[in-house]
């Protein structure tokens, strides 16, 4: 590769280089957060190359299920439920919980809102012992 860069003019090299470590120490990072992860355990590593990736089954993990339509909910069924709405919060009912995540386009944090509902709805489902969290698309 180093015979290939030296084919490129000086800020086109400067520019890969400057890519290739700034995705070397996000692969990196990537494997630090993996190992510490309960999912995932890793070989001890030297570089991010040599990395192993052993699954590790845990004792009970929801998974996800996406609907078109609440009504593939099955009725005698508590649940989770993650869906898109007009403002953000959780709504607790005797068949479970719904977490509403505001998707307007004035919502700036809506992605990261979406992320930690889904971080959310996965943990309560796994404490509740359910199978899955349903997501509205």
């Amino acid at each position: 590769m180093s015979n290939e860069l030296s084919e490129l003019p000086p800020e086109v090299q400067m520019a890969m280089q400057t890519a290739l470590s700034i995705l070397g120490d996000d692969l990196r990072h990537s494997v630090r957060e993996m190992q510490s992860s309960p999912m995932v355990e890793i070989a001890d590593i030297d570089s991010p190359d040599e990395a192993e990736l052993v699954p590790v089954e845990p004792q009970y993990q929801s998974g996800l299920r996406y609907i078109s339509d609440r009504d593939a909910i099955p009725i005698s069924e508590k649940y989770v439920l993650v869906m898109w709405g007009l403002s953000t919060y959780r709504f607790v009912h005797p068949r479970g919980v719904t977490f509403i995540v505001d998707n307007s386009r004035f919502n700036v944090e809506r992605d990261r809102q979406y992320r930690d509902t889904m971080i959310a709805a996965t943990d309560l489902a796994q404490s509740e012992g359910l199978p899955f969290v349903y997501v509205l698309d």
